[in-house]
């Protein structure tokens, strides 16, 4: 039976039982201090050592969000995946850890969930959200939160002086990679291995899980990554390049923002205040899509542009999409696909989930519905599932579940699934039956040498 009480480098946590009582849970672990007051707009610090044992039973606040305040914008997401009315809080910066293991040497496979939802809105424990079905498989699963929108985004001049590189920005992604380095340092105190970390994420968490293994900040800390709808080559909103830091600062206007001049005035006001006064248009950085700016330092160039230049680490890749979500991700995940050929390493696994979702009037395979079936939690949604639909999920749950132990998503009972390769150019249909499909013949994928003609079409 999995170990209730874990010693991190910070002190001891009590974690607690779940409904498989062979899997422990242990959330609201700090892994950053509360980025409050001065501390608003800046990196992550490490947290505070604790004395004696810091209960760990209950998920820390989500981050502040357009969410609540804006309803009507969110609607569909918050019907789809955020159905509860959680605590909000500026003090955001907690992660979740559920584990199998029975001691500390067991070096288990450890994965990392970055929630999605445009960097505006999302949570470390959305509705879809359960390590159980993997900590089944043995796996140490962990989620995190972190700042987003307005509070995570905000560039000014100001704020690159208060930094020795003269940057500022990128908060979310900071964020992210200070729970990577947590896991680094502590997740072998739940019996995982540190050295065996698999991230993903999907929509804007998958584009968070790019930046991440592409940063020169994380080098020899990630084992393996999986994208869903999002990131590959070009599969930003816009299909274009990501912004400089200072393309970013002159679209950005404080006032106009915030209603402020200065960042010691912005640093002064409510949290609820700058969430009442941003804008899905405007929510950080002036410009229609928040966070992953190139500051040189923490992303030092497009990471799509360091893709082509076979400037990405050589580990394995698990990519792909929903069938109903724009072309544009499909092409961007063949691309990731081709130039891994192209730079002569790992053969990634390509996929699309093609499930139509019950109880819409036209059902479609929308962008997102693959994440039930991939946490294996189509119990917690409101829509009314069909027993295949749940034999998908175990299946799909499974070959997430194998390509984090080993780089391959094949196990047993599974339909095969192909690495895509220049003799092999697939993909795995992800739909009541699995199969594999052939790439059509001449089909277009993105280039070093014709990337340009697919920018903003």
């Amino acid at each position: 039976m999995a170990f209730l009480k874990v010693k991190t480098e910070y002190g001891w946590l009590e974690g607690d039982r779940c409904d498989d009582r062979n899997i422990s849970v242990f959330k609201g672990i700090p892994y950053a201090k509360a980025p409050l007051g001065d501390l608003r707009w800046k990196r992550p610090v490490p947290p505070e050592k604790w004395t004696g044992t810091r209960q760990a039973k209950a998920y820390g606040p989500i981050s502040p969000q357009l969410t609540r305040t804006n309803p009507k914008s969110n609607a569909f997401a918050m019907k789809e995946w955020f159905p509860c009315d959680e605590v909000m809080d500026e003090d955001c910066l907690y992660l979740n850890v559920w584990t199998p293991a029975e001691s500390t040497n067991e070096k288990l496979p450890v994965m990392m969930w970055i929630f999605g939802g445009g960097n505006r809105i999302g949570f470390s424990y959305s509705n879809y959200t359960s390590g159980i079905s993997f900590a089944r498989q043995g796996i140490v699963f962990v989620t995190i939160g972190f700042r987003i929108g307005t509070l995570g985004n905000l560039v000014h001049p100001d704020l690159d002086a208060e930094n020795e590189e003269g940057i500022s920005g990128n908060y979310t992604i900071f964020d992210q990679i200070a729970a990577l380095k947590w896991c680094r340092s502590n997740i072998s105190a739940f019996g995982g291995d540190p050295d065996n970390i698999t991230i993903f994420g999907e929509s804007s968490g998958s584009m968070s899980v790019q930046a991440l293994f592409s940063s020169p900040l994380t080098k020899g800390d990630i084992r393996r990554a999986i994208m869903e709808s999002g990131g590959g080559i070009f599969g930003s909103p816009e299909d274009k390049l990501r912004p400089t830091l200072k393309q970013a600062e002159a679209a950005a206007n404080l006032n106009r923002l915030l209603g402020v001049k200065t960042i010691k005035a912005a640093r002064e006001l409510p949290w609820e205040e700058i969430i009442r006064r941003s804008t899905p248009e405007f929510d950080g950085l002036g410009i229609k899509y928040p966070g992953q700016i190139i500051d040189g330092y923490c992303i030092v160039e497009d990471d799509g542009l360091l893709a082509l230049h076979n400037l990405h680490p050589d580990i394995d890749f698990l990519v792909g999409c929903t069938s109903d979500e724009s072309p544009r991700q499909l092409r961007s995940m063949i691309s990731w696909c081709e130039n891994q050929i192209t730079c002569g390493k790992k053969s990634a696994y390509l996929y699309q989930f093609s499930r139509p979702q019950p109880g819409d009037p036209v059902p479609s395979a929308f962008h997102g519905s693959e994440l039930y079936y991939v946490f294996n939690t189509l119990s917690h949604s409101w829509r009314n599932y069909a027993p295949e639909d749940y034999v998908l999920a175990n299946q799909i749950n499974k070959y997430w579940g194998n390509f984090a132990k080993t780089g391959n998503p094949n196990g047993t009972s599974l339909p095969n699934w192909s690495a895509y390769s220049s003799e092999n150019r697939s993909f795995m249909r992800l739909d009541v039956r699995p199969h594999m499909e052939s790439i059509p013949e001449g089909y277009r994928y993105v280039t070093l040498e014709n990337y340009t003609d697919f920018l903003e079409l």
